[in-house]
């Protein structure tokens, strides 16, 4: 069996890996705010210092197995728990695109 000691539907596993609490079901990698700014998109999401992030979009939505394409830089967390980017123009695409954060780990 799998382990998720808080309860939070993340897998201890994945949490020691994100430097999230294996034991707060409140601390977990996940988006906290999506904005729309005109044309544009601001992205929030839960973080973690020390720990670097990148923001990856797929065509469609979820169905099936979407093929994600990295679409920002390697960011480093912000300090504090919530880091923030602005994706230009990404409201302009007139197709349904699906946005998720990935954590980026060392080799």
């Amino acid at each position: 069996t799998v382990a998720d000691s808080d309860g939070d539907g993340v897998i201890d596993g994945h949490e020691w890996r994100a430097g999230t609490g294996l034991l707060d079901k409140d601390s977990f990698l996940g988006m906290a705010e999506l904005t729309p700014a005109e044309n544009d998109l601001v992205l929030r999401w839960a973080s973690v210092t020390g720990h670097a992030y990148q923001v990856e979009s797929a065509p469609g939505d979820l169905a099936g197995s979407p093929a994600f394409s990295n679409i920002t830089e390697v960011i480093q967390a912000a300090p504090g728990d919530v880091t923030e980017t602005t994706l230009t123009n990404a409201l302009q695409a007139i197709d349904l695109q699906v946005f998720r954060v990935r954590l980026v780990e060392e080799p």
